[in-house]
């Protein structure tokens, strides 16, 4: 099951919201998936990898129709997970949703999605 949202983020973004402020928010999910989201991840385009996880403590509405994800604690370090050793593929553009426990195996943003 995928319980897991990636965002992708700009490195002030990250530093603001992911660590700061402990959330994320202005993020588009389908109201019949707020349920199973549990963590959420980052991949950071200045680094062009996954690179961080947090779980999920609340989901709530955002001013414009989307959602602000808060943690129920500060993120955590993983990976690095990004596009291999050929450099190949593309990185992550917008939200995509994948499964903690493909993040925890994974080496490559290929072995995610």
């Amino acid at each position: 099951m995928d319980d897991t949202a990636v965002v992708a983020a700009s490195e002030d973004n990250f530093k603001k919201l992911f660590f700061a402020e402990n959330r994320w928010h202005s993020i588009s999910i389908a109201r019949k998936r707020i349920p199973e989201i549990k963590w959420i991840a980052v991949y950071r385009k200045e680094v062009k990898a996954i690179t961080h996880i947090a779980e999920v403590a609340s989901i709530e509405p955002w001013p414009n129709g989307k959602y602000v994800l808060n943690f129920a604690k500060s993120a955590i370090k993983i990976g690095p997970i990004g596009r291999g050793r050929n450099g190949k593929g593309s990185g992550i553009q917008g939200r995509r949703d994948t499964s903690k426990a493909r993040l925890e195996k994974a080496k490559t943003l290929e072995e995610i999605f």
